[in-house]
């Protein structure tokens, strides 16, 4: 249930509200709140589990200032570039259950998706991509000024995905051969949902649902909508860079849209759930040291997460217009995500504040010291 504060409360007295709340560990709160204050975040949920036992869940301040709604444990917040990981585990549960190859050619002849996009013959490189290269984004292109889900002539709505993989195929060509280069693409996810597909027979949100998510004892994730009268229930409003004023979803869509885009950028989630998540092995040993280990030319990027400098943190952050996420799944045993309903792409240290937040809390040895029943 959504929360509302009374009428008369203001930002500040409703996060002091919920610092006071049932189930309140005041040490986190006084880390969550801070860092709130600083950046001046309308909304944010955090979430912390270690062996199977969630230690926190909690919303704090509004998931829509106009209405003083707050945020709860169940405010689904867009968690952009996360659903590149959540499609990396559906990629793994293909390839674990014998139906995908991780060295699977992805266009072409020989390829999943054989001639079924674009107008071959193919540019240079382009049936050479396989699925590893698509995973640890080495496919040799689509990244950066020329990934095509933000290219400004692919970018709306009579461009559905088929009409985009076929544009990109035809258009956009690679700018090295395969397995040559890193370079970020959230395109080469978008393609990966279509092998999903194609492989499955279902529809990439269905099978999601059904082989990682649902398993995981989760069912309130979904995909967002592009349309503000298709708003999800408990859906959290996105606001602009230091404003009180909502992203509306033409505004986010004309960088991303966000149902069209759903393998690379289109899920939403609460804080709890992604945990649920991250902490459950749905996947055999064999997948997940396949997920896990990255490539040569990345050695701090796998399938889908990054890792830190000694290899025993693995992560994802990010940020789309309205929203900033992170989970981490950290070698201490430890597993938490953080979701914030707006975003700070030129605020000094904010990223790293972000980061470090839930460290701190867990050098803080009083902070589990005594949770609460």
């Amino acid at each position: 249930m959504v929360g509302c504060s009374g009428n008369g409360d203001t930002w500040e007295s409703t996060l002091m509200k919920q610092q006071k709340a049932k189930g309140s560990v005041p040490r986190i709160d006084s880390f969550v709140v801070r860092f709130m204050t600083q950046y001046h975040i309308p909304g944010m949920s955090v979430a912390i589990e270690k062996n199977g036992k969630i230690l926190c869940a909690k919303g704090y301040g509004y998931s829509d200032k106009a209405k003083k709604q707050e945020v709860t444990t169940e405010s689904l917040f867009r968690v952009g570039d996360i659903s590149s990981t959540i499609t990396s585990m559906a990629i793994m549960k293909l390839i674990e259950a014998g139906k995908l190859s991780i060295t699977s050619k992805v266009f072409g002849d020989s390829g999943i998706l054989k001639n079924d996009y674009g107008t071959p013959p193919y540019s240079k490189g382009i049936t050479n991509i396989t699925i590893d290269h698509l995973l640890h984004h080495t496919s040799g292109g689509w990244s950066d000024g020329d990934d095509p889900i933000f290219l400004p002539a692919l970018r709306n709505a009579s461009v559905d995905r088929t009409k985009l993989l076929s544009a990109t195929l035809d258009h956009v060509p690679l700018r090295s051969l395969p397995g040559q280069s890193f370079a970020y693409s959230r395109f080469g996810y978008f393609v990966l949902g279509m092998v999903i597909e194609k492989v499955s027979g279902q529809s990439y949100e269905d099978f999601v649902m059904q082989n990682v998510i649902r398993p995981a004892g989760i069912d309130a994730m979904r995909i967002t909508a592009d349309n503000e009268s298709d708003k999800k229930k408990n859906e959290v409003i996105c606001y602009k860079e230091d404003t009180n004023i909502p992203f509306s979803y033409d505004e986010i869509d004309d960088d991303f849209f966000l149902s069209r885009a759903a393998a690379c950028s289109g899920w939403l989630a609460s804080a709890k759930d992604l945990v649920k998540l991250i902490a459950t092995d749905n996947l055999d040993s064999n997948t997940k040291e396949i997920m896990f280990t990255a490539s040569k030319l990345n050695p701090h990027y796998a399938c889908g997460w990054s890792s830190n400098s000694d290899f025993k943190n693995w992560f994802c952050i990010s940020q789309i217009p309205g929203s900033t996420a992170e989970f981490v799944r950290a070698g201490n045993g430890y597993r938490w995500a953080v979701l914030i309903n707006t975003y700070r792409p030129v605020a000094g240290s904010y990223i790293s504040d972000l980061d470090n937040l839930v460290w701190k809390v867990l050098e803080d040895s009083l902070v589990f010291r005594k949770m609460p029943n």
